[in-house]
């Protein structure tokens, strides 16, 4: 308890005085001195603390009661302006039980992007109370920081450029300069400085990085900082790499696309102005280029290093149609040493224009889930292996392939121009409609191409569409659906009728009518099963069949989930009890939740009839007869009798096993070590034919008797 309300129940329990003084409300009557009547408290707010301080992202709890128990239940509202800060709740709900209990608020503070503290207030107000607030500071986490897109190291070329971008991590509280400086060495950085406001602060600044040429071919290396003043720094070693090594420069770097019969110029220069006159050797690797000169000599007067020095280079007309390759190799032969050689690729094409043509005239026609064939030949003999892919442009209206099944053709110089040899076989596809469909089939050899119009005369039949079209697996007692529609839309109504071969496993409804226009509604068709006494699945098969429509079917399982299962004793026990005619034994069994279907015994020598019945259990003994659990007199059989009964469903619990007989009878019966609890009636009840008594009534129970061969059998799912 509060020491306010363990002030306020003191004053209760002994009449004491409250000696805390108060300001006495407006319009209150007080003491000369300001004390005021202990009677006329002031209904106050409470809060545990004036003011909190939290971090950005964290909690904080503070507590909430009343001064005094209100008249009436109140209700305090807790508010904030401030979007960044978060209650637990909005309401707190105060009575006479529970007003000086205090109720714990809990403030939330959320992340933002900005750097800056921010000081906030709670106002908690009710009916008829003062307002009262508490004073919210958060602390932000958020450190300013640079985010900057290279590593602690880089290089840039001598000659070039790179950029650097940069950012802030953080929304500043106003203006931040970020200073770029670079230690004294070749590299300049643009922008030397940049200021970031509030609203730009995550948008990259590229600071570009030059590197001059110089006459030296040294490597240097230089300190690059970015800063913001007395907050972070980043620092990057940039080197300088410097390019005045003596190689060999050309341009282009490679030849492509060279067309036969025509001339490419190639441009040679040197990196750097060389000591001696250099000459640089050319020459081709295959042959297949003519060049307008062998080599080029480069002077050390000027700039002569730096002027293109002009190669021409040509591609012969040749007897032939195929693309051809050479590489052209550049070396210094004089002057200089070391000097790595370079070489450029040449592709030439020839200007004899390949052609794939076939003996389709316009257009190809093919029958659905039928083929048709066409030859191919080239316009021109290949100089080698020549090959022709095959494609289809819509596989789901035609497939197309090789005479031998493969997806291309080969030909050569002696038999490009055979159509006989080159065979390609068009396959109609079977689709869900009933017309002419069309496509093309492309055959392609790099960037050559033909196109083949194809028509595709339909053949399809009117279907029933199953979903699924899998066998059905049905719980015992459950259902199961698959729906029925048309492949096609039908000329007229469509009456289908719907069969199952098994009994078990009914189909409802038996018959489904489509129209023209609802042919593609699936219709929900249901296989339902009922709950029997066995533990045997049931099998069948669903017929769908509407002439002239090919008949479907649907393989249907009741997969049988029935538990059975025996309570008592049907195992051989060690020795055998006389029961005397009119005599009622009784023993208790534990259930679940189940259906009754039978009673067993087991007797060594069969003697006369027996009866058996099953009871409530009632504070440990036998006490009402189970409605329907009993049989009349039936005879006993040596060895084990079962008795099936008329199910009868009995909620979990103990029951009591109850048998008589119609004369004496030596039935089964546990040894010392097989004893239990046995209950015998203490009025006979001589006649067998006699029904069974509603009540078991008064009886003497042993807890160690010999148990009986004495049983039920239940079954549940």
């Amino acid at each position: 308890m509060s020491p306010r309300l363990l002030g306020v129940a003191l004053l209760g329990a002994c009449s004491l005085p409250d000696p805390t003084f108060r300001a006495s409300p407006d319009g209150a009557a007080g003491d000369d001195d300001g004390r005021v009547d202990p009677l006329q408290h002031v209904l106050a707010i409470e809060v545990s603390t004036p003011a909190v301080d939290l971090d950005e992202g964290a909690t904080v709890d503070f507590t909430v009661w009343l001064s005094q128990a209100p008249g009436a239940p109140l209700e305090v509202d807790l508010a904030s302006a401030a979007p960044d800060l978060g209650l637990s709740t909005q309401k707190l709900f105060f009575d006479a039980s529970n007003f000086g209990l205090p109720q714990t608020v809990t403030i939330s503070a959320a992340t933002d992007d900005d750097t800056e503290t921010e000081v906030d207030e709670i106002t908690l107000a009710g009916a008829g109370v003062e307002t009262v607030k508490v004073g919210a500071t958060i602390h932000d986490t958020d450190k300013l920081t640079l985010v900057v897109d290279q590593t602690d190291a880089m290089t840039v070329t001598e000659g070039t450029s790179t950029e650097v971008h940069v950012h802030l991590a953080s929304r500043p509280p106003g203006d931040v300069e970020v200073t770029a400086m670079l230690a004294g060495g070749p590299i300049t950085i643009d922008p030397p400085a940049h200021v970031f406001h509030s609203d730009d602060y995550a948008s990259d600044v590229t600071f570009t990085l030059s590197a001059a040429i110089d006459a030296d071919a040294a490597d240097q290396s230089q300190l690059l900082t970015f800063g913001i003043a007395g907050g972070d720094q980043r620092l990057i070693t940039v080197l300088a790499d410097d390019r005045d090594t003596l190689a060999i420069s050309a341009s282009p770097t490679s030849i492509t696309h060279l067309r036969e019969g025509d001339s490419v110029t190639l441009n040679i220069t040197l990196t750097r102005q060389p000591t001696a006159p250099v000459t640089v050797k050319v020459e081709t690797t295959t042959g297949k280029v003519q060049l307008g000169s062998g080599a080029v000599t480069f002077l050390t007067t000027g700039n002569d290093y730096m002027v293109a020095h002009p190669v021409t280079i040509t591609a012969p007309i040749d007897t032939n149609t195929s693309p051809e390759t050479d590489a052209i190799k550049l070396s210094v032969v004089a002057g200089a040493a070391d000097v790595t050689p370079v070489s450029i690729s040449v592709q030439i094409d020839d200007r004899d224009t390949q052609a794939i043509q076939t003996t389709v005239t316009n257009s190809l026609t093919v029958v659905e889930r039928a083929s048709a064939p066409f030859g191919v030949t080239l316009k021109f003999a290949p100089t080698g292996t020549f090959t022709v892919n095959l494609a289809s442009a819509d596989p789901s209206i035609v497939t197309v392939a090789s005479s031998t099944g493969a997806n291309f053709l080969t030909f050569t110089a002696a038999n490009y121009n055979d159509p006989a040899a080159h065979q390609v076989v068009v396959s109609g596809a079977n689709d869900n409609n009933l017309i002419t469909n069309s496509t093309s089939i492309t055959l392609t050899s790099g960037t050559l191409q033909t196109s083949v119009a194809v028509d595709v005369t339909d053949a399809d039949q009117q279907a029933f569409v199953l979903t699924p079209a899998t066998p059905l697996s049905i719980p015992e007692g459950g259902k199961g659906q698959f729906t029925l529609a048309l492949k096609f839309q039908p000329t007229a109504a469509v009456h289908i009728v719907l069969s199952s071969t098994s009994a078990a496993l009914p189909v409802f409804p038996a018959a489904v009518d489509f129209s023209t226009t609802n042919w593609q509604t699936a219709v929900p068709i249901e296989v339902r099963t009922m709950v029997d006494s066995n533990n045997v699945g049931e099998t069948g098969t669903i017929s769908v069949t509407s002439a002239p429509i090919p008949s479907a079917s649907l393989a249907a399982t009741m997969i049988d989930a029935t538990q059975i299962n025996s309570y008592g004793w049907p195992d051989q026990l060690a020795t055998t009890y006389s029961i005397l005619q009119g005599q009622i034994f009784a023993f208790p069994v534990t259930v679940p939740t189940s259906s009754l279907d039978s009673f067993g015994v087991l007797v060594p020598t069969a003697a006369g009839e027996f009866r058996m019945a099953l009871y409530q259990n009632v504070s440990g003994r036998p006490g009402l007869k189970v409605a329907g659990a009993e049989f009349g007199p039936r005879p006993l059989s040596n060895g084990t009798t079962i008795t099936d009964i008329s199910d009868v469903q009995i909620p979990a619990g103990t029951y009591w096993i109850a048998i008589r007989v119609g004369a004496t009878t030596g039935i089964g019966a546990g040894d010392a070590s097989q004893i239990g609890m046995q209950c015998l009636r203490n009025t006979d009840i001589v006649n067998l034919i006699t029904d069974w008594p509603a009540d078991f009534g008064p009886s003497s129970c042993n807890p160690a008797g010999a148990l009986f061969n004495l049983w039920i059998t239940t079954y549940h799912q």
